[in-house]
């Protein structure tokens, strides 16, 4: 998943990816406001704010529901996941 987040204090990127079993990894990349060129990895122990963090949760409880959880092949269940698709605000 990636998740671009305009920040009051600066631009983010998140990039979240299922690994391993049911592990995942989550890189991020800050950068000044509106200059997209700066991005940069973020430092170590940085977190999701409670924004990005409700994305997140809403991710993993996606793939909970559609690849663990659910029945059928995992074509079926891939592409449940990939249909399932959050719009609007979060809060």
């Amino acid at each position: 998943m990636l998740l671009i987040h305009a920040g009051g204090d600066g631009d983010y990127i998140l990039v979240h990816t299922w690994i391993e079993g049911y592990m995942s990894d989550l890189a991020i990349f800050t950068g000044p406001v509106g200059d997209a060129t700066r991005l940069r990895p973020g430092r170590a122990g940085p977190a999701p704010c409670v924004w990005e963090a409700a994305v997140l949760a809403y991710e993993r409880d996606a793939v909970t529901r559609h690849v663990l959880d659910s029945q059928g092949s995992v074509d079926e269940r891939l592409v449940a996941w990939r249909g399932d698709v959050l719009e609007g605000e979060v809060r």
